[in-house]
């Protein structure tokens, strides 16, 4: 591998032959928004499932008593569709940012 100079911030580095753009560069050109607003989805998919699991209440009538219970249970199922539905809802998101790395791969191989 050669050693080039970066054509945006003129520091060497050692080529691949697939860019003329430094990996600094071509970082900070792309946006990582992508990826820190899907996690931020799925974390928020999780925090509203474990809310969502602990305010389920379960009315039980029991045919002994005169008085109807209500208790306090957690809901594993609405955990677990609440952090499926933004594990689905953050794809797009990931698939975003990958597209956008590509084609800023293809952006450099073109600019050399």
């Amino acid at each position: 591998m050669a050693k080039i100079e970066c054509e945006k911030c003129k520091t060497k580095f050692e080529s691949n032959g697939w860019t003329s753009v430094c990996d600094d560069c071509r970082r900070k050109r792309t946006p990582k928004i992508y990826m820190y607003a899907a996690i931020g989805v799925i974390l928020i998919g999780l925090f509203a499932g474990i809310i969502l699991g602990n305010v389920y209440k379960l009315e039980r009538v029991d045919e002994d008593s005169i008085l109807d219970t209500t208790e306090e249970v957690f809901n594993t199922n609405l955990l677990i569709i609440s952090l499926a539905s933004g594990a689905f809802a953050s794809i797009p998101l990931f698939g975003l940012g990958s597209i956008n790395y590509r084609l800023n791969l293809l952006i450099d191989k073109n600019e050399k």
